[in-house]
């Protein structure tokens, strides 16, 4: 153990080289410059975690540009979505060479019916009518509009001529009697 006289000794002959004032001004300046450095550090901190927060936000950012957006269909949708338009395509060109046939055909119809149409325009219908029809056949017709019906035999010739009157009454009249009386039942 040390002895407190030698103690107090020793400390009485350090006494001139130790100065109180000078040490408290030594302390003193080393927390002021641990405080400054402690606060130009604190900056730095500040500074480089703002300058990591702003690298953060742009590899956050670089990874969402680097990436596919949901708007664009992935490689397998992109590749089903080619097929489907190549596939309406190849339908719609179908479609368009049946629309083509059909039109072909439509108009080679349009020319043969205005063929048709310039040769009917040409005809003479009256001529056409009056050569080929039996004046017979509309005599007849207008002997019975009005009211006189003939009974003809085997061979066309008229043996009777059956009369409707007016009133309604019917009357049946050989042909060897007369015009005559053919006319007055008629009108009667």
């Amino acid at each position: 153990m040390v002895d407190l006289h030698d103690a107090v000794q020793t400390l009485q002959t350090l006494r001139p080289v130790i100065v109180p004032d000078d040490d408290f001004m030594a302390v003193e300046a080393l927390q002021q410059q641990i405080a400054d450095t402690q606060v130009t550090r604190t900056k730095d901190l500040e500074s480089i975690n703002d300058k990591l927060k702003g690298l953060l936000r742009a590899l956050e950012a670089a990874k969402i540009s680097c990436s596919r957006p949901t708007s664009v269909p992935s490689a397998s949708g992109h590749e089903k979505t080619i097929n489907e338009h190549d596939s309406n395509r190849r339908s719609h060109l179908k479609a368009i060479d049946n629309a083509e046939g059909i039109l072909t055909a439509k108009e080679s119809e349009l020319g043969a019916l205005k063929e048709k149409l310039r040769g009917l325009e040409t005809k003479d219908v009256a001529k056409e009518v009056a050569g080929g029809l039996d004046s017979s056949a509309l005599r007849l017709e207008i002997w019975r509009a009005m009211g006189f019906e003939p009974i003809v035999d085997s061979s066309g010739r008229v043996l009777k001529i059956i009369v409707r009157t007016r009133s309604g009454d019917v009357h049946c009249i050989e042909v060897k009697e007369g015009g005559r009386e053919v006319w007055k039942l008629a009108v009667s």
